[in-house]
């Protein structure tokens, strides 16, 4: 089973990416509400995301699409699922362009994952050590 992806044409300027883009990317690109993880409350690309907007642009619509179409097919080929039931193994869903963590962010999930690590470390300490 393939997952088939819509993209629509990719705007001229860097500083707005294609609505189909945003739709994979999380962001419905329509201004309907919904946290766009490309776009900022007025529309703009978010300054993390220029380099993926403008690699976007420049590939064009008909080639993102076959490089998307190429690597579902890929993996499904590669068996790239996941067990659903005792009868059905499914592709795992995969968005091929890449999430943008700002630095910022990322060290207050490093931290959180620090901690939690911390504290499960200690968790099984007690269990297991009494």
């Amino acid at each position: 089973m393939t997952v088939s992806h819509t993209l629509s044409a990719p705007t001229t300027a860097p500083t707005t990416a294609p609505t189909g883009a945003l739709r994979s990317a999380g962001g419905n690109g329509d201004g309907g509400g919904g946290y766009s993880e490309w776009l900022d409350a007025d529309g703009r690309v978010r300054p993390h995301y220029a380099g993926v907007a403008e690699a976007v642009r420049r590939i064009g619509t008909d080639e993102l699409a076959r490089r998307w179409r190429d690597a579902n097919r890929q993996a499904d080929f590669d068996a790239f699922t996941f067990y659903l039931d005792p009868r059905e193994y499914r592709p795992a869903p995969t968005d091929w362009l890449p999430r943008v963590i700002p630095s910022g962010h990322w060290r207050g999930i490093a931290d959180g994952v620090a901690q939690r690590l911390k504290a499960i470390n200690r968790f099984l300490l007690a269990l297991y050590d009494g």
